[in-house]
């Protein structure tokens, strides 16, 4: 089994760490980039890994979408699409991990669905460290997929699902609860995962999106689209988020 093709999407973090991670262990990637940081995206990781999305400061929505849009068509059946903040890859062996390369975890994720498993899977995930201790089977389905995620493409055309324009934020969470909702399965991989840095603390990607305050806004939103399962909340920081009742999707 290959790796699925890796896109990478990546703003104001020309020396990143997930492009790193890919060469450390030979898995070629692609990073996504504005037309205004094309040039020194292009002397930092070389010209031919870099794809150009024609548009600068659209936001996530527009690149996640244009990165969509691309590996459909390519004819990419799966493909990986990866923060550009990745800080190391981990395997967990019971409540124990240990960091791992890419290419394992990447591949280690993909053949948790073995071939003919994913029939009904539109999205599979790798887990967030800090939460692998907790973790009793190897992978959970129908909950939360962030910023390690494969997508199906031919599945997802095929249900209509895409980025919600109308968002800044949330909007994995918002394709993810799509996803669910449209009847196919989403898996996250526990016994492979990833550590990244809280949301908008480092510099690049979303940081002044983060800092401008609209995550309050956007998590009322998606509390309003989908209110049968999303409510918004603060946490104990302060932060303004949503809480989602991920067993209540496939019941209303």
């Amino acid at each position: 089994m290959d790796i699925f093709p890796v896109y990478i999407l990546s703003k104001d973090r020309v020396q990143n760490k997930t492009a790193e991670l890919m060469k450390n262990c030979g898995v070629p990637h692609k990073l996504f980039v504005e037309p205004q940081e094309v040039d020194a995206y292009s002397e930092q990781h070389g010209a031919e890994n870099i794809v150009n999305i024609k548009q600068n400061d659209r936001g996530l929505v527009y690149v996640r979408n244009f990165i969509l849009d691309y590996a459909t068509e390519r004819g990419d059946d799966w493909f990986w699409m990866l923060d550009d903040d990745i800080g190391s890859f981990f395997s967990r062996e019971g409540t124990r991990t240990k960091k791992c390369d890419a290419d394992e975890a990447l591949l280690g994720a993909q053949y948790i669905l073995g071939p003919g498993k994913d029939a009904h899977v539109g999205q599979l995930a790798l887990e967030y460290q800090q939460f692998a201790w907790s973790a009793k089977k190897d992978y959970r389905t129908n909950s939360y997929a962030d910023c390690v995620v494969a997508l199906n493409t031919k599945k997802l055309k095929r249900s209509r699902i895409r980025y919600d324009e109308d968002l800044q934020l949330k909007v994995d969470r918002d394709l993810t609860i799509q996803i669910i909702v449209s009847g196919l399965d989403v898996v996250r991989v526990t016994r492979f995962l990833f550590s990244t840095p809280k949301n908008g603390s480092n510099a690049g990607g979303l940081q002044s999106v983060y800092q401008s305050g609209v995550e309050k806004n956007n998590s009322l939103a998606l509390a309003k689209k989908w209110p049968a399962f999303c409510a918004p909340f603060t946490k104990r920081d302060g932060r303004q988020d949503v809480k989602i009742s991920w067993n209540k999707i496939r019941t209303e």
